[in-house]
């Protein structure tokens, strides 16, 4: 089963950022919560590119409208728990760099 979801590269607080947002509402669709691996993966390979910048963060937007993050690198969640992405943004950058 796939996820649904909407993504946007965006700069946010002078930061590349990759925003997810989940659209599985109705249980039809794997979470991006439970599915984030595969989706940044599906990600990279349709924009390497912006994965290549410098400084990049992703974090993705839950079903029920909280903001969190994803580590790529250490392949772990990143407790934000924001309900906006400029605020998701400033608390990674305040309480994880």
């Amino acid at each position: 089963m796939p996820s649904k979801y909407n993504y946007l590269f965006e700069v946010i607080h002078s930061v590349n950022t990759l925003v997810i947002t989940d659209e599985a509402f109705d249980g039809a669709y794997i979470s991006v919560t439970n599915n984030i691996e595969k989706i940044v993966a599906e990600l990279k390979e349709k924009a390497p590119e912006e994965f290549k910048k410098n400084g990049f963060l992703i974090i993705y937007r839950d079903s029920q409208g909280i903001y969190d993050g994803w580590d790529d690198d250490k392949q772990k969640f990143i407790s934000i728990n924001q309900v906006t992405k400029e605020n998701a943004v400033g608390y990674w950058l305040e309480h994880y760099f």
